[in-house]
């Protein structure tokens, strides 16, 4: 298409792409909007016609010409000339590139299946979705050219890939849990509250919602495991205990971290340093430092002016009274961070073990969220054997990125 000849006689504004300037009299006018598939010339026009007729007659002239075009033969020869394919002569590897199937076990093959199998999982859709006629039209090499990769069929996706799938992304989990000396996991069972406001009112419902959450959580400062989480949690530490509750939760941390120690003496029992080993709380073993130094004594120093019974005994019991006399951190602080390079690191053993607990059990709601979506109206007959594999995969796909 030819250039439209007002723009012999106006500018685009570089400041507004919204305007126009006339080259004449340096006039900005308005193009209507400043996306070009919605801007007119119309007021330029009338610019012309209003302030400068000559110009005006000008491009009247010149309009009239690009409306006659070229004569009739000549255009109906220049469409003949564009209908006409353009060949265009390729070089043998490039055709036979092009003309052949990549074979099952190309690269390219297993790049694309993996795509289409983590798109099953992780957004569950049935394995019918690659017999769909849509889905076969996909042309995974070139949309415009030979098609290289042969569509596999439903059953392949189904009873090949899938296995073959979580064989080894549940390899890759084995492999990361070996690594880990404390695991720790969530659970959730179905729960009902039998209440409702307009049978019971407002007040009703209220109460019990109290009720409900009051039975629930009546037992959560008996439960050893998350006493002594909170205690060695150094955003709250004992702040919200009594004193009995203080030392229940104490006699916990203290009990494990010398079962450790006897279990590491028991183990070892001609090594000099067992009890460094299991993180005796001595400044040379900071967990920050695995060379002594000069000022090792005096970074790791923990004021303490309560009275001290006999060291070699109560070692751990001195360090967790040190800790507990510090003032809180903020909430918002990270807890990892903390105890990664902390001052005591005769406590560090009992932090990984009981802060490693995930805090509520949303992610056990979200499997069950899931699992509705995978037995879906296309895919009802799924077995539970296989619908448990596809629910361990869609979390674990996505955990590691889709890199498995």
């Amino acid at each position: 298409m030819s250039r439209n000849p007002i723009w012999d006689y106006f500018t685009k504004s570089e400041t507004d792409s919204s305007k126009a300037k006339c080259t004449d009299c340096t006039k900005l006018l308005s193009l209507g909007s400043d996306k070009p598939g919605k801007q007119t010339t119309h007021g330029l026009k009338c610019h012309l016609e209003k302030c400068h007729p000559e110009l005006f007659a000008d491009y009247t002239t010149k309009l009239n010409k690009r409306s006659e075009g070229p004569p009739a033969s000549k255009k109906r020869k220049l469409e003949e000339q564009s209908n006409e394919p353009k060949l265009v002569q390729l070089s043998l590897p490039v055709l036979e590139e092009r003309s052949n199937k990549w074979p099952d076990d190309h690269p390219a093959v297993k790049r694309i299946e993996k795509s289409i199998m983590d798109l099953i999982i992780v957004d569950m859709l049935p394995y019918s979705i690659v017999d769909g006629d849509a889905f076969k039209r996909f042309n995974f090499a070139d949309p415009a050219g030979a098609r290289r990769y042969e569509p596999k069929s439903e059953k392949y996706f189904r009873t090949t890939l899938m296995p073959a799938t979580y064989d080894k992304v549940a390899s890759r989990v084995r492999s990361l849990l070996s690594d880990v000396q404390w695991v720790s996991f969530t659970t959730d069972g179905w729960t009902k509250l039998q209440a409702a406001a307009e049978d019971v009112g407002l007040l009703q419902m209220k109460a019990a919602l109290r009720d409900a959450v009051n039975k629930r959580f009546s037992s959560v400062k008996s439960e050893p495991n998350l006493t002594a989480a909170t205690l060695l949690d150094p955003r709250f530490k004992d702040m919200y205990f009594s004193s009995h509750e203080k030392d229940t939760a104490k006699g916990v941390i203290l009990t494990f971290l010398r079962r450790q120690r006897e279990k590491a003496v028991r183990e070892k029992p001609s090594c000099d340093d067992t009890d460094r080993d299991v993180h005796q709380p001595t400044p040379s073993t900071s967990a920050a430092s695995t060379e002594a130094g000069l000022w090792d004594d005096y970074d790791n120093y923990v004021p303490d002016n309560s009275p001290l019974s006999n060291p070699e005994v109560d070692t751990y019991e001195n360090e967790l009274d040190s800790y507990l006399r510090q003032p809180r951190v903020p909430r918002s602080a990270n807890i990892y961070g903390y105890w990664n390079c902390s001052q005591f690191p005769g406590l560090e053993l009992a932090a990984k073990k009981y802060l490693s607990a995930p805090p509520t059990s949303v992610a056990s709601e979200q499997l069950f969220s899931a699992a509705g979506q995978i037995y879906s109206d296309r895919r009802s007959n799924l077995l539970g054997e296989n619908a448990e594999k596809l629910l361990f995969l869609s979390y674990n796909i996505r955990l590691f990125n889709f890199n498995y």
